[in-house]
């Protein structure tokens, strides 16, 4: 049976606006997050890397020692709070199958090495590291590319070393195919965005004209995409859908600029936020992952506020949601929350862990 998407109707005007600043709402989200899922609370989460856990709880962190450092939730620093998060989740067993934003062992190592400025430890398990036949952005190569790219940001003595890394992957990805379980998938975690948008940031766009343009055929009428190209599942989310996709290609389009890609991205970026704005306040709980603070992300201000008018912390306590799996992290939780108020109080910009490092 073809998946439906389960959204919640809205007025779609006036359009709704956020009642509280974006500082109020990050000191709000942050304080729950502290009080309901302390460190020791969260390292009993299954360990994801940057999706899920305590490490993805101290990325955030990481970020809000540089972009708010003076904040202060229950009297302590976001550096302190990193450091308690980071030391909560000890360093895992190493695991070579896996090695991407959902990968403990290379989160870990690549968070440690921008923490101590030092990234020979990450590199060397890189440098080591058999690439496999998986290359989305979950478990796979593409999500390799972002640790390398975190790294890259946070320790310029490496950028040497990273860059040569970098090409490797690249090299492996062009040459490799891009099936998951057998089946081609279209959107970011699983499938061919991620694996393009991954490559264009890194450096790669020149090779990715060709996969783009057969991505963009696949777009269906209403502005969406097929989960993967042999079913029918139509989502409504970052993961799997249009609003990843969009996220996707606004990241990338700067590099196809006056090519005869440009104009069709553009339409299909406009295409797809139309039926975000229409259908991307869905039923499961406000989380970047797969509810309406990612899918938010995909439009422009007056219309993404709009959206994230239903994930503030008020909105959320109001338990009208289907209950996330982890309520505390990065890409499924409060967390995830988070990084959107801090964005819009002048922090990092984009989606963490995916466009942005």
């Amino acid at each position: 049976m073809d998946a439906a998407i389960t959204f919640t109707p809205h007025e779609h005007t006036p359009l709704r606006k956020l009642q509280q600043t974006p500082r109020e709402l990050l000191e709000e989200s942050l304080a729950n997050l502290v009080t309901s899922w302390p460190p020791e609370k969260a390292s009993q989460v299954t360990r994801m890397g940057f999706y899920q856990g305590p490490t993805s709880i101290a990325y955030l962190f990481f970020h809000l020692s540089k972009s708010h450092s003076q904040l202060k939730i229950h009297g302590r620093t976001p550096s302190a709070w990193f450091q308690d998060y980071f030391d909560s989740a000890p360093a895992p067993d190493v695991d070579e199958t896996s090695f991407g934003i959902a990968s403990e062992y290379y989160c870990h190592l690549a968070l440690e090495a921008a923490h101590t400025q030092d990234a020979a430890p990450f590199l060397h398990k890189v440098q080591t590291l058999q690439l496999n036949h998986v290359q989305e952005v979950l478990l796979g190569s593409a999500g390799l590319l972002v640790l390398l790219r975190f790294v890259k940001a946070n320790v310029p003595s490496a950028t040497d070393k990273i860059d040569d890394a970098i090409d490797t992957v690249i090299t492996h990805i062009n040459t490799s195919s891009w099936l998951f379980h057998g089946r081609e998938f279209t959107g970011v975690v699983h499938g061919n965005i991620g694996i393009i948008a991954q490559v264009c940031l890194s450096g790669g766009a020149s090779a990715m004209a060709g996969p783009l343009s057969t991505f963009l055929d696949l777009q269906q009428e209403d502005g969406n995409w097929h989960s993967t190209t042999d079913r029918k599942h139509e989502h409504m989310q970052w993961c799997h859908g249009v609003p990843g996709c969009v996220i996707s290609l606004l990241a990338i389009k700067k590099y196809f600029l006056g090519e005869p890609l440009a104009g069709r991205i553009q339409a299909a970026i406009e295409k797809g936020q139309r039926l975000i704005f229409e259908k991307g306040i869905v039923k499961k709980e406000p989380c970047l992952c797969h509810g309406v603070t990612g899918n938010a992300l995909a439009l422009d201000t007056s219309e993404r506020n709009h959206l994230l008018s239903f994930a503030t912390p008020s909105a959320v306590a109001k338990g009208e949601w289907e209950a996330s799996s982890d309520p505390a992290g990065l890409y499924c939780g409060e967390a995830g929350r988070a990084w959107v108020w801090s964005m819009l109080d002048g922090g990092r910009k984009g989606f963490p862990g995916y466009t942005d490092v």
